[in-house]
């Protein structure tokens, strides 16, 4: 769940949209043992930088992105791993996704508080 943290910035230029992330059927399982298992404390000036860039360009920061992406990219793989997804049309993996995904934000928030 912490994927963002180790996620390269190179993917904040990739696919964000369901479509995109559907059909380049990317999958995030596979960086699994190049995240690490609990994401080490932000340095104080990284948070400082966090901090003021948030008051700047708002809620949508590149951390903020990554991770929206990451969880765009697990929802995504959840699912592909399921036989019935690829039987679904293009249009029906979106809307599948569009739909879990909120609940899916909701669980891996969730568990981010808890941790």
């Amino acid at each position: 769940m912490h994927a963002f943290n180790d996620l390269d910035d190179i993917f904040l230029n990739g696919p964000i949209l369901f479509e995109e992330i559907i059909l380049s059927n990317f999958n995030i399982f596979r960086l699994t043992d190049t995240f690490s298992p609990n994401p080490s404390p932000i340095p104080f000036d990284e948070l400082n930088t966090w901090e003021s860039s948030l008051q700047r360009e708002r809620l949508f920061n590149s951390r903020v992105q990554k991770c929206i992406l990451v969880d765009r990219l697990l929802c995504f793989s959840i699912a592909n791993s399921m036989p019935v997804f690829e039987k679904l049309t293009l249009s029906d993996k979106i809307a599948h996704l569009r739909h879990t995904s909120y609940l899916f934000t909701s669980f891996t928030r969730t568990y981010l508080a808890w941790n």
